[in-house]
């Protein structure tokens, strides 16, 4: 099996694959492993396949009704074709019979319904904008401009609530208990996992850096890679991490989360970082015309839902002048 084309709809609709979730033993265990230890680059796309086949998994109540409905609608899709290729493809192949699935293959046709349907709820965020969330379970996010958030739509009574971030977010975690034990909360950010153990931080996952900035409380920082890379941070503590499976560093934290009252506080950061963070979130160009410019280091702020307050501030504070062509940005 060519599993690394696999996309997450792919793994779901295999049957091997559903198993080795389902119910490990020794030898898929010693073959996933080996396999991911190939194709890293697939890890994250697996990770999310195996959520979604053990969400499902918690979900194996549905009421006779229930499981009805949702026969039926995965009947209609069918008839229409327009359940995913990859599921519908097995199926035949297989030589199922309707009733066969019915009776043999739940899960898998589950899955295929609530794939199609969709379960992950996704929020995102235009250039310029800042959204202020409440999730399910009361927890409070703040979404930075040019950025998204993605959440199984039933995860506050998941066994672990998990949300996965692109761009930049603070996020206040309420505190939870299911079932009499408390639920963990884990943020996703290009291949790295946070799990909270406090309440208030901040992540960002931009250029291929993450950053997660502690406020209150305790989190853990692992490499999905690896879980030998790991960091806790204390308040004021931020980690750091350069490239895909680079060493995490600690840091302490500046004032990382100021965007969120709408005003960036920068020190002594370079006009290149500057820039960089100016393109991201306010969808513009920044070229720097003189290369010793770029290491140059600035300590100030100025309002996050304008750029040209800041290169306005730039001109008058320092021998910088700046011309401005559409989008474009010229520092020289």
């Amino acid at each position: 099996m060519d599993y690394n084309q696999f996309e997450v709809e792919d793994f779901i609709a295999d049957e091997e694959f559903v198993k080795w979730v389902t119910g490990p033993d020794p030898v898929t265990e010693q073959f996933w492993k080996e396999w991911l230890g190939r194709y890293p680059d697939k890890r994250e796309t697996v990770e999310r396949a195996r959520n979604f086949i053990r969400n499902l998994e918690f979900r194996e109540t549905w009421s006779a009704g229930e499981r009805t409905r949702m026969w039926r609608n995965i009947a209609v899709e069918m008839d229409r074709g327009s359940l995913p290729d990859s599921i519908a493809t097995k199926w035949f192949r297989s030589g199922l019979t309707w009733l066969s699935v019915a009776a043999s293959v739940l899960l898998l046709a589950g899955i295929g319904w609530y794939y199609r349907m969709g379960t992950t709820h996704e929020i995102r965020t235009d250039f310029g904008e800042i959204r202020e969330l409440l999730l399910e379970d009361g927890t409070q996010v703040t979404l930075n401009a040019n950025s998204r958030l993605e959440y199984s739509g039933d995860f506050p009574e998941q066994d672990i609530r998990s949300v996965r971030i692109h761009g930049e977010a603070f996020f206040k975690v309420a505190k939870r208990e299911l079932a009499g034990k408390k639920q963990p909360f884990v943020v996703y950010a290009n291949g790295l996992a946070v799990h909270v153990l406090g309440t208030e931080f901040n992540v960002t996952t931009r250029r291929g850096k993450v950053a997660v900035t502690l406020e209150e409380g305790l989190v853990r920082v692992t490499d999905t890679a690896n879980s030998e890379n790991t960091l806790m941070l204390q308040p004021g503590e931020k980690a750091l991490q350069y490239g895909s499976r680079s060493p995490l560093k600690k840091e302490k934290a500046a004032e990382e989360a100021s965007w969120k009252e709408r005003v960036i506080r920068y020190r002594h950061s370079t006009l290149q970082e500057i820039a960089e963070m100016l393109m991201d979130v306010h969808d513009i160009q920044v070229i720097i015309m003189d290369e010793k410019l770029k290491n140059e280091r600035f300590t100030g702020s100025f309002p996050s839902d304008s750029a040209t307050l800041f290169f306005d501030k730039l001109e008058k504070l320092y021998p910088i002048t700046v011309t401005r062509e559409g989008k474009k940005y010229f520092l020289e």
